[in-house]
């Protein structure tokens, strides 16, 4: 938030809203919202309660917690770096035994390096996500741990895994555990010549039927937060991948979202000027009970950010390319200087061959820096 305010605009903000805030950060301190698993304590979502409303998602969600330990590593590098932001909050509780400490905690002042020490305690729950979570089998992190239902925790969702990026973005190391190429295969489907046909939400075939909303399955969206792909998250996706340098990727991504907006069944409606809800392979949903909204603003904001980071990509290209002609054209000069020290060795084809090869080499660069596929489709999309 800080960064959207000037100095005054923030002081007035953390005025009138600080007691919100701090019960926004209290609602997660309580002692019946967390449970222990392999004696970790992890924060324990109520039914009904998530993103995934059609699914009931009660338990502990390696999601939900990696959402948590996002937003609080970053309100308490603010609070770090903002001692009006620290004055504001420092009353807000924690959950001290995550944090710890045998009763209960605030996020205090950061006197006596606490904020540092609050920010190792949750990287430490960071990797006890991933050691309880992760399946080998697969690579990624399992969803959900409700009431220790092994059938339910067989199941990975993409939001885990493209959460666990997100929490960790500026880690290679914990990018290398659950990582971009494990997330595409096994969520991204392709055709037979390799391109991006869909995506589904889920590894498996479906949620137990037990998990979902029997409202929704009523109305065709059994696989409303299951197999169906979701605008939001695909661009997010794309996003990721564009800030992991993945720019094919992300650009498939973007093109699927907007292809599968041209979707000609149904009709007129010109669904193909916005970004809607959710896709079905290779259809926006519409059943007989329910059309995926339209214009959606969540997808249209992530699809906006994906569009921005592939941006910064293609600002950095031609100054990464430059660099890299610059060296060349060093490399050439090297050669040259050995080529003419022995040039009565050397025979006129070979000089004419030689030459020949530089000036394509340099043709081929000049078409590289002139123009690329990626800017056409920035400048459509």
């Amino acid at each position: 938030v800080a960064p959207l305010l000037n100095d005054a605009e923030l002081t007035d903000f953390l005025q009138s809203s600080k007691d919100k805030l701090k019960k926004a950060i209290d609602f997660h301190s309580s002692a019946h919202r967390w449970e222990t698993r392999n004696d970790k304590w992890y924060f324990n979502q109520t039914a009904w309660s998530e993103w995934k409303d059609s699914v009931k998602q009660e338990g502990i969600s390696s999601y939900s917690n990696l959402q948590l330990i996002e937003a609080l590593t970053k309100l308490i590098k603010l609070m770090k770096n903002d001692s009006r932001v620290a004055t504001a909050l420092a009353e807000a509780k924690i959950f001290g035994p995550r944090f710890g400490s045998t009763g209960p905690q605030t996020l205090g002042d950061g006197s006596n390096g606490q904020y540092d020490a609050l920010l190792g305690h949750l990287h430490g729950w960071t990797m006890d996500v991933y050691d309880y979570f992760h399946d080998n089998s697969t690579g990624l992190l399992r969803e959900l741990d409700s009431h220790n239902d092994k059938e339910l925790l067989k199941v990975s969702h993409i939001d885990a895994n493209l959460q666990w990026l997100e929490t960790n973005e500026h880690s290679q190391e914990a990018q290398k555990l659950i990582s971009l190429s494990k997330i595409s295969k096994a969520f991204v489907r392709r055709n037979h010549g390799g391109g991006l046909r869909t995506l589904h939400g889920i590894n498996t075939l479906g949620w137990p039927q037990r998990e979902v909303s029997p409202s929704k399955s009523v109305i065709g969206l059994y696989q409303y937060h299951g197999t169906f792909a979701w605008s939001w998250w695909t661009c997010w996706f794309a996003e990721i991948a564009a800030k992991q340098s993945n720019t094919k990727l992300s650009e498939e991504l973007l093109h699927f979202i907007w292809r599968t907006q041209y979707d000609s069944a149904l009709g007129d409606q010109k669904f193909s000027n916005y970004i809607s809800e959710v896709y079905s392979n290779t259809h926006i949903v519409h059943t007989i009970g329910y059309v995926s909204e339209t214009p959606f603003l969540w997808g249209s904001s992530y699809c906006v950010r994906a569009i921005e980071a592939l941006k910064k990509n293609q600002a950095a290209a031609p100054a990464a390319l430059e660099e890299e002609g610059q060296q060349k054209h060093e490399v050439n000069q090297v050669n040259n200087t050995a080529l003419f020290e022995n040039a009565e060795a050397e025979s006129e084809p070979k000089q004419r061959l030689s030459r020949r090869f530089s000036l394509r080499s340099n043709a081929k660069l000049e078409a590289t820096l002139q123009g690329s596929d990626e800017a056409m489709f920035l400048q459509e999309l």
